[in-house]
């Protein structure tokens, strides 16, 4: 595979993510017309910031793969806190913090997933 093939797969499972994230607040918030419009404009939002950063890797900008390097560990190690956090929760509300917990889990697969593939060696190449 590729390093643009890795960048633009990564930026594929954002987007999965991000709609993932934007149900999730409805299942949460239900299906009132706050938390639809709510819903829609974070999920909007996500959206197009994951499109500006993927378009930006794309185009090999090395700050912006370097800054995304450092916030997406930062984000591994929070998200790895707040699954700890869920699985602690677990026995005051099980569905729910099992549905936080899942979430929680995904973002953290994703944020390793992203480092992994920002800090692989075709990647880095690629950004010259």
């Amino acid at each position: 595979m590729t390093a643009r093939a890795k960048i633009e797969w990564l930026t594929h499972s954002w987007y999965g993510f991000a709609i993932f994230a934007g149900l999730l607040s409805l299942w949460n918030n239900g299906l009132g017309l706050l938390s639809l419009f709510w819903a829609a404009s974070t999920t909007a939002i996500s959206l197009f910031v994951t499109f500006l950063i993927g378009k930006s890797l794309l185009a090999k900008s090395s700050m912006v793969r370097k800054l995304m390097i450092v916030i997406t560990a930062l984000l591994f190690v929070l998200c790895s806190l707040a699954v700890g956090k869920q699985v602690l929760s677990f026995f005051s509300g099980p569905f729910n913090a099992l549905l936080w917990g899942v979430f929680y889990g995904a973002a953290a697969v994703l944020h390793l997933r992203s480092l992994r593939t920002l800090k692989d060696k075709s990647v880095k190449a690629y950004f010259g």
